[in-house]
C-alpha cells in the first residue's frame, strides 16, 4: 500500500473508531480524533519530503482497476504543483481540533465529520482520476454541510446554525451539480476521440483536443463550482451566517482550506483540461481572483 493510499484511508480508519465510541466520553473522542489528524499530519510530511525534485512530474503512485467497464480506476499520485496545499490540510485539521468550545457529550458526529472532510479533501488532491476526484469532491461538500449545522452537543436544530448551513448547502449544490456535468463532459469528448473507449484518468482525458464550444461550456461549468465555493461578490451573502452561527472548528477549516480548495479544483481541471477557454478568460479571471482577494 502506497503513502498515497494511507493519507486517504487513514482518516477513514480513525473516523470508524471514533464512531463507535460512546457519547459519554467526550474527551477520549477529541483526544483521538487529534491522533488522527496527528498521524495523517505524519503521513503527509513523509510524502512532501520524499519529493523527488530530478523525478517525475507525478510521484508515489496507486493504481487499481476499480470499475474497468467503465475506465474509473483507484488511481492516487502526488502532483509536485501540490505540495504545499497538501502540507496546508496536514497542519489545520488537527489544529482546528484543538480550537473552539472544550469537549462536550455527542462529540463524536463533529469528529468524525471532520476526518471524513480531511480524507476527501487530500483525495481531490492527490486523486488522478476524473471520477475519484469528483467522488471526493461531493463528498467534503455534503460533509461540510453536516457540520456547519452539527452542534457537537448531539443535538441539531439551533436556529442560526441550521439556517446557516441551508444557506450555504443552497449555495454550493448547484456547483456541485455542475463539476459533475464538466466531468461527463470531458468523458464523452474521451470517449469520441478513443472510439468508444472510456477513460476517467486526468492525464489520458487531458490529451483529447475539443472543440472551442466544448471547452467554453466545461470551463462555464466548472467556474459555476468555483463561484459556489468562494466569497465572491454579489455572491458571498453565506459566509457571515456561517461564520457567526458554524461550530468554530468547522468555520476555521472552511476558510482556511475549503475555500482555496476551490482555486485547486480550477488548477486541477480548469486548466489543463479546457486550456483554449482557459486562455481565453484569464482577464475575468484575474479579475475574479481580485475580488475574491
Amino acid at each position: 500500500m502506497t503513502l498515497t493510499t494511507l493519507a486517504v484511508l487513514v482518516p477513514l480508519a480513525a473516523a470508524l473508531v471514533v464512531s463507535a465510541l460512546p457519547r459519554s466520553e467526550p474527551g477520549l473522542v477529541r483526544a483521538l480524533g487529534l491522533l488522527g489528524t496527528l498521524v495523517e499530519l505524519v503521513l503527509i510530511v513523509t510524502l512532501v519530503i520524499g519529493w523527488d525534485p530530478e523525478g517525475a512530474s507525478v510521484q508515489a503512485r496507486a493504481l487499481a482497476p476499480w470499475l474497468p467497464s467503465l475506465g474509473v480506476a483507484w488511481s492516487l499520485g502526488l502532483d509536485g504543483t501540490l505540495l504545499a496545499p497538501l502540507l496546508a490540510i496536514g497542519l489545520v485539521f488537527p489544529l482546528a481540533s484543538m480550537i473552539g468550545p472544550g469537549p462536550r457529550p455527542g462529540e463524536p458526529p463533529l469528529v468524525v465529520g471532520m476526518l471524513v472532510l480531511e480524507s476527501a479533501w487530500v483525495t481531490v488532491l492527490l486523486a488522478r482520476d476524473l471520477v475519484l476526484l469528483a467522488t471526493a469532491w461531493e463528498i467534503a461538500i455534503v460533509a461540510m454541510v453536516v457540520l456547519l449545522g452539527e452542534r457537537g452537543d448531539g443535538k441539531m436544530g439551533v436556529p442560526g446554525r441550521t439556517a446557516a448551513a441551508r444557506r450555504y448547502a443552497a449555495h454550493v449544490l448547484p456547483g456541485a451539480a455542475a463539476l459533475i456535468a464538466a466531468l461527463v463532459l470531458l468523458g464523452v469528448a474521451h470517449s469520441h476521440a478513443s472510439g468508444g473507449a472510456w477513460s476517467w484518468d486526468i492525464d489520458e482525458v487531458g490529451q483529447v483536443v475539443m472543440p472551442g464550444n466544448w471547452q467554453r461550456l466545461g470551463f462555464g461549468l466548472l467556474m459555476i463550482t468555483l463561484a459556489t465555493s468562494l466569497p465572491l461578490v454579489p455572491a458571498q451573502g453565506w459566509l457571515g451566517p456561517v461564520g457567526a452561527s458554524g461550530p468554530t472548528p468547522v468555520v476555521a477549516l472552511l476558510t482556511g482550506v475549503g475555500m482555496p480548495m476551490a482555486v485547486i479544483l480550477a488548477q486541477r481541471v480548469g486548466l489543463p483540461l479546457f486550456p483554449l477557454a482557459a486562455g481565453e478568460w484569464a482577464d475575468p479571471l484575474a479579475a475574479i481572483a481580485l475580488v475574491g482577494a
